[in-house]
C-alpha cells in the first residue's frame, strides 16, 4: 500500500521531530535513549518507565533512575564593591547551568566585584574557572566586562580583567550559562 504524499510528508515531520529530540536528549544526558515508549531507566531510585501521559520535564526525571535532571533553586551572592547581597536564581538542565544575576549598581571603589569565595553551591560549579562577557558600567559608560566564575564557587566580575574605575559603576541583569561537568 503506497502512501499519499500528504501522508508521506508527515510520516518524514514526524520522524525528523522524534529525532531531534532524541539528539536533544542525547546531549543533556549521553545517547542512553531509543525510545521514551516504556522506556525504564538506571538503577537509582524508584525507577519507573515514561508514560506517554507524563510531561517532557517528568519524563527527562524519571531517566536515570528518577534522578532530576531539571533544577531550578536560588541562592544569595553577596558582591563586594558596595554592591551588596543579591538573589541568583539557578538553573540546571543536565549538565548545563545558567546563573541569573540581578542588576549589581553601587559607587565603586577602583577594584573588581566579587562574591563570596564559595557563593555559587557545589552541584552549579564550572570544574575549571568560566569567562563569560557581560555588560557593565564603568564610571557611568557601559562597557564589555567579563564574569569569571572559579571552580570554588566565586563570582567575579570585571572591565575585561581589569579593576572598575571610581564612580558609578556595576552590571546589568545577565543570564550565565556554562558546563558544570565534572571534566577538567
Amino acid at each position: 500500500m503506497a502512501l499519499s504524499l500528504k501522508a508521506r510528508n508527515r510520516f518524514i515531520a514526524a520522524m525528523a521531530r522524534r529525532a531531534e529530540a532524541v539528539e536533544i536528549l542525547d546531549a543533556i544526558e549521553g545517547p542512553q535513549l531509543d525510545t521514551l515508549d516504556g522506556y525504564v531507566a538506571g538503577t537509582q531510585g524508584s525507577v519507573s518507565a515514561v508514560a506517554a501521559t507524563d510531561s517532557i520535564i517528568q519524563g527527562l526525571q524519571k531517566l536515570d533512575g528518577n534522578k532530576p535532571n531539571y533544577v531550578e533553586a536560588t541562592f544569595s551572592a553577596t558582591f563586594s564593591n558596595s554592591i551588596g547581597a543579591l538573589t541568583v536564581v539557578v538553573r540546571k538542565m543536565g549538565k548545563m547551568v545558567m546563573l541569573e544575576i540581578p542588576v549589581g549598581s553601587a559607587t565603586l571603589a577602583a577594584a573588581t566585584i566579587a562574591s563570596g569565595a564559595t557563593d555559587v553551591p557545589a552541584a552549579y560549579r564550572p570544574a575549571v574557572a568560566t569567562t563569560i562577557p557581560i555588560v557593565i558600567t564603568n564610571n557611568g559608560v557601559r562597557a564589555m566586562g567579563q564574569a569569571v566564575i572559579s571552580a570554588a564557587g566565586q563570582i567575579t566580575i570585571s572591565v575585561l580583567g581589569a579593576n572598575f574605575s571610581i564612580g558609578t559603576g556595576g552590571f546589568d541583569r545577565c543570564s550565565l550559562s556554562y558546563s558544570a561537568s565534572t571534566l577538567a
